[in-house]
């Protein structure tokens, strides 16, 4: 798999990287656009056999729009590398200002499997009171993590791992 932590780095005055945590940097008020960088960290590359290569990038391309779909993150440009991959994301605040609770549910669960009272909601069935509450809270934490760059990443990447790793018959990081 991917590795799970994404490593920032600023310069110090001395000319040494220091690493920051993505909370730290990533900051909506200052700019939307960010420019992600993933490398695999087993000695696999994600590129690199011709077949692996064509059906990895593909996969990968899938994935980036389907997400793309999901998210209100706009995927500017993207490069995939022999180990690595880049994208330029721009978050759409915007986006998810118009949008419906059930539209925000549409979206979540078309990517994820959503929460049990989340798909009963969405089947149509009758709810408790209480499932209802749980859904409003679901409803509130998907919107979120839709305009959310660590929440992107992690489908991305985790999704591409698995495929990856079932491919070669491996467990663990990419």
């Amino acid at each position: 798999m991917f590795k799970g932590k994404v490593k920032m780095f600023c310069l110090e005055k001395g000319g040494s990287a220091m690493a920051l945590q993505r909370s730290e940097v990533i900051d909506l008020m200052n700019t939307r656009y960010y420019h992600c960088i993933t490398r695999c960290v087993r000695r696999e590359f994600l590129l690199g056999n011709i077949e692996k290569e064509l059906k990895r990038k593909e996969i990968m391309e899938k994935r980036i729009f389907k997400l793309k779909d999901c998210f209100a993150i706009n995927v500017l440009a993207y490069s995939i590398m022999d180990n690595h991959y880049h994208v330029a994301l721009q978050v759409d605040e915007s986006l998810i200002q118009n949008m419906t609770d059930d539209e925000i549910l549409e979206r979540w669960t078309s990517i994820f499997k959503g929460h049990e009272c989340v798909q009963k909601y969405l089947n149509g069935e009758d709810l408790f009171v209480y499932e209802e509450e749980i859904v409003k809270k679901y409803i509130q934490e998907y919107r979120r993590r839709i305009t959310d760059i660590s929440w992107f990443m992690k489908s991305l990447n985790e999704h591409i791992a698995k495929k990856a790793n079932m491919e070669d018959q491996v467990k663990g990081h990419f």
